[in-house]
């Protein structure tokens, strides 16, 4: 006897079951190749930038807390001492603080907190920069002896936005040196750093001596 469409196969005579309809399984069609580089470019770009923002935010506080450490020692420890009783007092310190957090608290790099809270004594300063310029931009910057000299690579430094490598590059090669703005009078240059800082222009005397081109007028990551 055939079976009616519905009815189960152990059913009893003259009694049937009702079943449910079932659908076709759909498959999902792939999105086409375009769509899917466009979704991969937008979810990259966005996990990039927030990786851009972490790394910024971590050099930030890292270039303060260095900083604060450095003020601490220098107001507190150093403060009228000798250089070899702030030799032992650093290496003391360095040893235990090594021993806890590991060997990125060296002496050298107590020393380096002390440097950084000497060239920028100014609090609002260290502000404003660490939120421009990496802690690595900031021990190059610290380290050169000349204030006008530093100045001037580190509003260059902000203002063309130099990788750490690049401003090394750029003070081994002696840019400043090279200038017209070098030859100046330190009232000159003074005034001019300043301009440059406030209101972002280059003055004229930024030209090369030999009469070049400036390395920033056609492009801002080469000389």
């Amino acid at each position: 006897m055939p079976v009616a469409t519905g009815q189960r196969l152990d059913a009893q005579p003259g009694s049937e079951e009702i079943s449910l309809p079932r659908h076709p399984t759909r498959s999902r069609s792939p999105s086409p190749p375009v769509a899917q580089d466009s979704l991969f470019k937008e979810v990259r770009d966005l996990i990039l930038a927030a990786r851009q923002r972490a790394a910024q935010a971590v050099n930030a506080e890292l270039a303060l807390l260095y900083w604060e450490v450095g003020r601490r020692l220098k107001g507190e420890v150093l403060k009228g001492q000798r250089a070899d009783y702030g030799h032992r007092v650093l290496g003391s310190l360095a040893e235990r603080l090594a021993q806890e957090l590991g060997r990125g608290w060296s002496e050298p790099q107590l020393w380096h907190c002390i440097r950084i809270a000497e060239i920028f004594p100014d609090e609002e300063i260290l502000y404003a920069l660490r939120r421009e310029l990496s802690w690595t931009h900031l021990r190059i910057l610290m380290y050169l002896d000349d204030p006008l000299k530093r100045d001037f690579y580190l509003e260059m430094c902000r203002l063309e936005h130099w990788s750490s490598r690049q401003l090394q590059e750029r003070i081994q090669s002696m840019l400043f040196e090279r200038t017209a703005l070098s030859r100046q009078p330190e009232a000159t240059i003074r005034r001019d750093l300043q301009a440059l800082q406030e209101e972002g222009h280059y003055p004229p005397d930024l030209a090369f001596r030999d009469g070049h081109s400036t390395p920033w007028s056609s492009s801002r990551t080469t000389i």
